[in-house]
C-alpha cells in the first residue's frame, strides 16, 4: 500500500510505501479475530521527522542516499537512510511542503508479475504526539537622567519559539525567536559651553535592532531551520541560508531640532541678529532583510533653518496731542490718527527634504546566465521655501502676504537617462526646478465708525484676500512634436497653469439699542413722589424726573426729600398710626397715557441687532502659460493678476507670447464667480418672546 501527500498528486508530494500482510480467510469471523483481520503490522505508524530528513537529503542531493527513478520522476530513500519502521520505503517528488497539503492519494502497488485479488481497508488517517513544547521571554527597561544635561531610555525584549498564554494552544503560540533593543538618547549640548554665549544645542540619537529567526524554513515551510542548516554542506551554504531566512531590522536617528542662540545682555534687538536665526537637521536610516527582500535601504534627511524678526512697533500719531486744535468728540478720528513705518513681523524658511529608498528582491532560483530583476530605487529631492510679512500700517488697517515655493531636485537624470550612482547626500544644496508656488496677499480693514458719536451703533469690518498659484507642467509635454505637411517636424510646449482668486468680505453689525438711545428713543421711566394730602404734592408729572440737572433731581432735593420723610415718618408714631390716607411715601405708577406711549415705543424698538455679511469670491484658471516661476516669485502675466485682479489678461499674454501655440491644445480657460448675502435679525416684542430672522 501506499499514500502520496502534497500539493498536487502530479509534481509535489510525498510517497509512503507500507508492506503488507495478507490476513487469512476465516469462515465464521467474529469480533474477536479483529487482530488477525487487520494485523498490526499493516498498520502505518509515520513520524513527520521522517519526511523532513527525506526533503533535507533530496535537497543536499547527496550521492548513495537516494534512489530516483527516471521513468516517474520520484526520487526514493536508501533502505536504512531514513531512520523509521523497517520496510517502509520513503519517496519525494518536487518540493511538496506537509504544511500545505492539499490532496491525499491511497492505492495499492502489485510488485509481482501476477494479477492479485483481494480486498483493502483503509481506515482512520489521525495525527497525533504533537509537539506542546513552551518557551519563554523577558523584557528590560533602563531610564537615566544626568540633571538637566542628558536623558537615557533603553529597552529590550527577548521571546522564545513556543512562548505564549497558558489558553493558547501549541499552533497560536510564537513559531519564532525574536530579540529586539532600542536605545534614544537626548543631550543638552549647549551646556557644554559657557552659559554666556546663549547656545541651544539639543541632540538626540537613537538607534535599535530586531532579529527574527523563524522555526522553519521560509523556503521549505516543513523543514525546521535548524534541521536544514545542520544538513548544510559547507559554511558558505549555511550563512545563505541564515540569511536568507532571518528576518532583521535596524534603525538608526540622528536629530539636532531647535539649535539656536538665546539673546544675552541688554543689547538693543536688531534684525541682523543671529539670535533671529533657528536652525535643525534630522537623519533616518533603516536597513532590513528578510526572506523576499535581499537588500532594503531607507534614507530621509531633513535640513531646515528659519528667520523671525518682530520690529518694535512705534506708531506715529501726528494729531495725539493737539487738544487745541482738535477739540471735541467729533474730532476724536483725527487724534487717533496713526500709521507704522515698519512691518510688524518679518518671518522666512527654507528647508530641504530628501527621500531616498533602494530595494532588490532576493532571487532564489535564478539560473546562471538569466537576468535578474533590477535593483529598485526610488528618489524623492525637495527644496522648499516659505516667507510672510506682516504689516500693521495703522491699528485698524493690516496687511499679511506670504509666498510658498516648492522644487524639485532631479540631479539623478541627465538627458533623460536615470543615474542610479546618485546618493542622497549628492549635490544636496541644488536647490532644483520650480514645480509649484502660492503666494496670498490679506487685507483686513475694521471701518472707523466708533471715531463718530452718530456712527457709534455700527461696527463694520472689510477684509480682502487676493491668492495666486503657479503650477508646473508636466515634463512630458514640454516638448511635444508633431510632423508637419512638408516633412518637417515642429516642437510645441504646453506650458504651465496659473490662477487666481480673490474674495472680498464685509461683516458688519448694527447694535440697534446704542441707536435707540442716541436718538432718544426711549421708554417712559416711573418716578418717586411723595403724596401729603390735599394740600400738597411733589413738583412734576408723569415721566417728569424733576428739576434737578439731566431730569434728576439735585442733591440738594434729595437730601431734604430724605430729611422730611424721616420727619413725616416720626410724626405719624406719635400719633399711634402707621400710613394713612393722608401721608404716603412710595413710588408712583406711570398714567394710562404713559403706559400707550410706551408699548408703541417697545414695539418701533423690538428689533435689538442686525447682521449683514456679504462675500464676494472670483478666480480665473488660465492653462498653456510658457513662463516659469522665478525663486523669490513673479509679476506675470500682471502684478494685478498676481494679487487676484480679475481683469482679462489673455490678449497682454498672448502679445508677449506666453501662451503656448500647440494646435490642438483643449485645456479650457476658466472663470468662475460666487455672491452671498447673510443677514439676521434679532427681534425681541417681549422678554419672554425672542424672534430670530435669518
Amino acid at each position: 500500500a501506499f499514500i502520496r501527500l502534497g500539493t498536487d498528486l502530479n509534481t509535489a508530494f510525498y510517497e509512503i510505501e507500507v508492506p503488507l500482510v495478507v490476513s487469512p480467510n476465516l469462515p465464521n469471523p467474529s469480533d474477536a479475530d479483529a487482530e488477525i483481520v487487520w494485523p498490526a503490522e499493516n498498520r502505518l505508524e509515520l513520524p513527520l521527522e521522517a519526511l523532513q530528513q527525506l526533503k533535507t537529503l533530496a535537497l543536499g542531493s547527496r550521492e548513495g542516499l537516494l534512489d530516483p527513478d527516471p521513468i516517474t520522476g520520484i526520487t526514493y530513500a536508501e533502505d536504512g537512510v531514513i531512520e523509521a519502521n523497517e520496510g517502509y520505503r520513503f519517496g519525494i517528488k518536487g518540493n511538496p511542503s506537509f504544511g500545505n497539503v492539499r490532496v491525499i492519494m491511497l492505492g495499492l502497488r502489485n510488485t509481482s508479475n501476477v494479477s492479485v485479488c483481494g480486498e483493502a481497508w483503509f481506515n482512520e488517517l489521525r495525527l497525533s504526539e504533537l509537539d506542546n513544547k513552551g518557551g519563554w521571554a523577558a523584557i528590560a527597561s533602563i531610564d537615566a537622567n544626568l540633571a538637566d544635561f542628558a536623558n537615557i531610555s533603553a529597552n529590550g525584549r527577548i521571546s522564545t519559539i513556543g512562548f505564549g498564554s497558558i489558553e493558547q494552544g501549541p499552533n497560536q503560540r510564537s513559531l519564532e525567536d525574536t530579540e529586539l533593543y532600542d536605545v534614544v538618547t537626548n543631550f543638552n549640548l549647549g551646556q557644554m559651553l559657557p552659559s554666556k554665549w546663549g547656545i541651544q544645542l539639543p541632540f538626540n540619537y537613537g538607534i535599535g535592532e530586531e532579529t527574527i529567526t523563524p522555526k522553519y524554513d521560509p523556503e521549505f515551510q516543513d523543514i525546521e531551520l535548524q534541521q536544514r542548516l545542520d544538513n548544510a554542506e559547507d559554511q558558505e551554504e549555511k550563512d545563505r541560508i541564515k540569511n536568507q531566512s532571518v528576518n532583521y531590522t535596524k534603525r538608526q536617528s540622528v536629530n539636532f531640532i531647535g539649535v539656536r542662540k538665546e539673546r544675552t545682555g541688554e543689547a538693543k534687538p536688531m534684525p541682523y541678529d543671529i539670535e533671529n536665526f533657528t536652525f535643525s537637521y534630522s537623519y533616518n536610516q533603516i536597513d532590513h532583510t528578510d526572506f523576499e527582500i535581499e537588500e532594503s535601504l531607507d534614507q530621509n534627511v531633513r535640513v531646515g533653518g528659519t528667520y523671525n524678526y518682530s520690529f518694535i512697533q512705534k506708531p506715529y500719531e501726528p494729531f495725539k496731542k493737539n487738544d487745541s486744535l482738535f477739540n471735541g468728540k467729533y474730532w476724536q478720528f483725527l487724534k487717533d490718527l496713526n500709521f507704522n513705518y515698519l512691518p510688524t513681523n518679518i518671518a522666512v524658511s527654507s528647508n530641504i527634504v530628501r527621500q531616498y529608498n533602494e530595494q532588490k528582491f532576493r532571487e532564489l532560483n535564478l539560473l546562471e546566465g538569466n537576468i535578474g530583476i533590477p535593483t529598485l530605487f526610488q528618489r524623492n529631492f525637495l527644496f522648499d521655501w516659505q516667507y510672510t510679512i506682516n504689516y500693521n500700517l495703522t491699528k485698524s488697517l493690516r496687511f499679511n502676504f506670504n509666498a510658498a515655493n516648492n522644487r524639485i531636485v532631479n540631479n539623478y537624470i541627465s538627458d533623460g537617462i536615470v543615474d542610479n550612482s546618485v546618493g542622497i547626500w549628492d549635490g544636496f544644496w541644488d536647490v532644483g526646478e520650480p514645480n509649484q508656488h502660492f503666494q496670498s496677499l490679506q487685507v483686513n480693514y475694521d471701518l472707523p465708525t466708533a471715531k463718530f458719536p452718530f456712527l457709534k451703533w455700527i461696527r463694520a469690518t472689510y477684509s480682502y484676500q487676493g491668492d495666486y498659484q503657479w503650477q508646473d507642467g508636466s515634463d512630458l509635454f514640454n516638448n511635444v512634436q508633431i510632423p508637419q505637411l512638408d516633412g518637417t517636424v515642429e516642437t510645441f510646449n504646453l506650458g504651465n497653469q496659473i490662477q487666481n482668486a480673490s474674495t472680498h468680505r464685509i461683516n458688519s453689525t448694527f447694535d440697534m439699542n446704542t441707536f435707540y438711545r442716541y436718538i432718544g428713543l426711549t421708554k417712559i421711566k416711573k418716578s418717586k413722589r411723595r403724596n401729603t394730602g390735599a394740600g400738597g404734592g411733589t413738583k412734576g408729572g408723569a415721566g417728569d424726573g424733576g428739576t434737578g440737572p439731566k431730569g434728576g433731581n439735585s442733591k440738594e432735593e434729595e437730601g431734604a426729600e430724605s430729611k422730611n420723610s424721616k420727619s413725616e415718618n416720626a410724626r405719624n408714631s406719635l400719633l399711634g398710626g402707621g400710613n394713612n390716607n393722608n401721608t404716603q411715601n412710595s413710588g408712583s405708577s406711570l398714567s394710562g397715557g404713559d403706559k400707550a406711549i410706551n408699548s408703541l415705543i417697545g414695539l418701533a424698538t423690538s428689533i435689538r441687532k442686525i447682521q449683514f455679511n456679504y462675500q464676494e469670491n472670483n478666480g480665473i484658471y488660465l492653462p498653456g502659460f510658457i513662463p516659469s516661476i522665478g525663486f523669490a516669485g513673479t509679476l506675470k502675466p500682471t502684478s494685478g493678476f498676481v494679487f487676484g485682479s480679475q481683469a482679462e489678461v489673455r490678449d497682454l499674454a498672448a502679445r508677449k507670447g506666453w501662451l503656448t501655440l500647440y494646435p490642438e491644445f483643449n485645456e479650457q480657460y476658466t472663470e468662475v464667480e460666487s455672491r452671498q448675502l447673510d443677514a439676521q435679525v434679532n427681534i425681541e416684542l417681549l422678554p419672554d418672546l425672542k424672534i430670530d430672522l435669518n
